[in-house]
Formats: C-alpha cells, structure tokens, sequence
C-alpha cells in the first residue's frame, strides 16, 4: 500500500516450463514428467493464473503500478527499460547507460556469467554446468513450452487461461 509496484509477468505456459526446470533440475523437489506437472495443482499454471489474479484484483492498492511481460522485455528491452527508469522517477539517464544496462542483462552475458559462476553464489550458478536444464538461463525464448508439450497439456494450460486468468 501506498508504494510502487513493477511488476513483471510473463507467459504463464513458459512459466510452468521454467517452475518444472527449478523443481526438477535446481531445487530438486518434484519427481515427476515435465507432462505429470503441467496437472500439479500447487506451484504449476494454475497456482501461476491465481498468482496473476491476486495481483489484477489488487493493482489498485500500490499508489502506482506498472506492468511489464517479459515477451515486451524481448522485443524492445531498451523502451521496456526507458519506461521503468521513468516510472520510478529517474531523470535524465541517457540512452547510452541504458543500451549498456540493457546489454549487461541481455540473456548471453547472463549465460556466461552464470556459466563462470561469476557472482560466486550457488543459487546463481547452474547446478550441473555441463546440463543445460540445470542452468536458472536456460533458453530465454517466448513459446519455448510449444516444443517441450504435446496438444492435450498445451489445451489444457490453455483452456486454463481462458477460464482463469484475469483480463
């Protein structure tokens, strides 16, 4: 109450790719398929939409809120960035800072600084450097969970969505 919010969603399907990586290939606390946890009805897409809801019911109690998704983030991280700047009430940043800011976070300079372990944190570093999956930069991609599903799992997010997830 009474603070700003950024707050940053991305694609509840992608999400539900990535929790499964965190669950299964970081933090090591689900045993099951990729297919068995789309179903999970705790820490999957459903926990996701209802995450989401909470927020969009409540957007209105922070004295400003700012949405960004991640999929804006990817197609013009630089005016994302400019937007933030601005909405927490940084002035007169020049773009060349903010082109760098953006390079520095790009997902390869975060690759390579996760696959060196460069900020000597093991919540940072992947757990198996040699497995991608182990890696928190994994893939970066939008619609990544449309080659890792089949048709039942991907309507069912999808009817989900539909039912569920806030305007």
């Amino acid at each position: 109450r009474g603070r700003r919010v950024v707050f940053l969603v991305r694609d509840p399907r992608d999400v539900t790719i990535s929790a499964y990586y965190q669950k299964t290939k970081r933090n090591i606390n689900f045993a099951g398929t990729l297919k068995q946890y789309v179903y999970e009805p705790v820490g999957s897409i459903a926990t996701n939409l209802a995450f989401y809801n909470i927020w969009a019911k409540n957007k209105h109690i922070p004295a400003d809120f700012l949405l960004i998704t991640y999929e804006d983030l990817h197609g013009d991280a630089l005016a994302q960035l400019r937007q933030l700047v601005a909405f927490v009430g940084i002035k007169g940043i020049d773009d060349d800072i903010l082109a760098a800011a953006v390079e520095a976070c790009s997902f390869e300079n975060m690759r390579r600084l996760e696959s060196t372990n460069a900020f000597a944190s093991g919540r940072l570093a992947p757990r198996d450097a040699n497995d991608e999956s182990t890696y928190k930069t994994r893939s970066g991609r939008i619609g990544g969970y449309r080659d890792a599903l089949d048709e039942p799992e991907i309507d069912y997010m999808d009817k989900l969505i539909n039912e569920r997830l806030h305007d």
